[in-house]
């Protein structure tokens, strides 16, 4: 994206009246969420993954996930942005933490703010990302926009719209034939995540889960306020990297509910990703066990034992190890695959 595109935008902005001021939270935030905005983000992090930003996800089947954390409650902690603002509306999360290695996913963050915080309906919301929505959305973000950073987050928001644009479009059309609500077509679950936003409730941090900086700190920072993980959304970035000392230690930290889960994904066939989840209280007793070193052997996948073998796309598998007891899945949440 050009600097001249942007200033062309910020002289547009001159024709349209941007609203003036920052977004102001509605209310203060919870301890929590004060300990955790009181975290130092990493100063350096690992490189981006595949050399670009993912601006928008592309777990099409994100619906799936829905029975698991519907009414959940408690912390999410969640890579990524668009899956965490849905996760957050289902499982009624008191408090959203964000973490990501890439500088542009977390301004992309201070983009959404401003537009939830701009828009009383979940139209209104998806209309400002829309291609029509364009110029009134520039004009919400430069008003909301600390002084000095307008022209960063321009130039963040128009090179994540096209790609949020088909993204939001693609989850409504997805989620309608799942007969899914989400936010972009619920008020009351589109007002819980709008309140997250405007009332502070939503921290975002620059962090790398595999080292003990910030995302340790987060940890520690939910338990000293007493604040339970209701859910940990993972992606699929575990299958980038091996288990090391670092991401035991920030997972161990976490502090789950008894009925907290671990959410990931993993590329499966023919297509599209498998959904996996897990009881958070016993993913972190299963990475107290230095065999267990990636996420395929937690998973009991192994191409070497089987190698026509493949993951199950399109599809929910609940990962049921040793000591799942009962922060094991509840009721109605479906099988392994």
């Amino acid at each position: 994206m050009g600097w001249s595109i942007v200033a062309w935008w910020l002289v547009l902005l001159g024709q349209t009246g941007a609203a003036e001021g920052p977004v102001e939270a509605a209310g203060g935030r919870s301890d929590a969420g004060a300990r955790l905005a009181a975290v130092v983000d990493d100063a350096s992090t690992a490189g981006l993954t595949n050399g670009k930003h993912y601006y928008a996800s592309n777990e099409r089947d994100l619906h799936l996930f829905e029975p698991t954390v519907r009414g959940l409650g408690g912390a999410l902690v969640a890579v990524a942005a668009d899956p965490g603002y849905v996760l957050a509306g289902w499982m009624r999360a008191s408090l959203v933490v964000f973490v990501d290695l890439d500088p542009e996913i977390v301004a992309l963050h201070s983009v959404y703010a401003a537009l939830f915080a701009a828009s009383a309906t979940p139209e209104a919301f998806l209309g400002l990302w829309a291609d029509a929505g364009r110029e009134r959305a520039v004009a919400v973000i430069s008003g909301a926009a600390p002084a000095g950073e307008v022209a960063r987050s321009v130039a963040v928001f128009l090179a994540a719209q096209p790609e949020i644009s088909r993204r939001f479009a693609d989850l409504g059309r997805r989620m309608a034939a799942s007969k899914t609500r989400w936010f972009g077509d619920d008020q009351a679950l589109f007002d819980h995540v709008r309140g997250l936003v405007t009332t502070g409730q939503v921290v975002v941090k620059r962090a790398d889960l595999t080292r003990e900086g910030a995302a340790l700190a987060i940890g520690e920072g939910l338990t000293a306020s007493g604040e339970a993980v209701g859910a940990l959304y993972l992606s699929n970035i575990e299958q980038y990297f091996m288990y090391n000392t670092g991401f035991r230690a920030v997972v161990g930290a976490l502090p789950f509910s008894a009925e907290g889960v671990a959410l990931r994904t993993l590329p499966g066939r023919p297509a599209g990703f498998e959904y996996i989840a897990q009881n958070g209280r016993e993913l972190q007793g299963r990475l107290g066990d230095r065999r267990v070193r990636s996420v395929y052997r937690l998973r009991g996948f192994s191409k070497r034992e089987d190698p026509g073998a493949f993951l199950q796309g399109r599809s929910l598998f609940w990962i049921r190890g040793e000591g799942a007891g009962e922060g094991g899945p509840r009721v109605g949440q479906g099988g392994g695959g």
